[in-house]
Parts: C-alpha cells; sequence; structure tokens
C-alpha cells in the first residue's frame, strides 16, 4: 500500500487563525497569567488617574474591570475600594429630597 503526501491548503485569512492558535497553544499558563495580572493593574492605575482627572463614571467603568474574579485578590480588593470611594463622591449641583 503506497500512502500518498498530506499536504494542507489555506486561504489568505486562515492562515492568522491557524498562526494565533498556535501561539496561544505554545504559550506558558504563567504568561498569560502573567499578562492577566498586568491587564488588572493597568486598569487599577487608569481608574485611579481617572479618578483624580474627576471623570467619576469613566473610572468606575475601568475599575468594574479589574473588580472581578479575574484578577488577584489584592488588585481586585483595591478596585472594588477605589468603586466604593466613587459611589460615595456627591455629584456637585446634585440636590437631595429636601
Amino acid at each position: 500500500m503506497r500512502l500518498r503526501p498530506f499536504t494542507i491548503s489555506f486561504t489568505p485569512g486562515c492562515l492568522g487563525v491557524v498562526v494565533g492558535l498556535g501561539i496561544g497553544l505554545t504559550t506558558p499558563a504563567g504568561a498569560r497569567a502573567d499578562d492577566a495580572t498586568a491587564q488588572c493593574i493597568a486598569s487599577s492605575e487608569r481608574g485611579l488617574d481617572l479618578r483624580k482627572q474627576e471623570k467619576l463614571l469613566e473610572a468606575r467603568k475601568v475599575l468594574a474591570t479589574c473588580a472581578t474574579t479575574k484578577c488577584p485578590d489584592e488588585i481586585r480588593t483595591v478596585c472594588e475600594q477605589r468603586i466604593t470611594e466613587i459611589n460615595g463622591v456627591p455629584v456637585a449641583g446634585h440636590q437631595g429630597r429636601q
């Protein structure tokens, strides 16, 4: 029995997907975890910067991304605390019920 050579043909857009999958499969789990942690830290710092600029709604959105379970406990706790602080800031010009 004679075996035929194995060939694969790709369409132009398909190659990027295959290469991307190959990179994802060969990347160590630790490197992916480090990337996730770096993203959490960046969100925390960005949220703090926005808060200092008094962009509270945007800061709260950014901080919500690092207040999730995908982030390490220490970072998540800081982000949750910052969100709580933002929620407690009175809005300028807001008249409460009298």
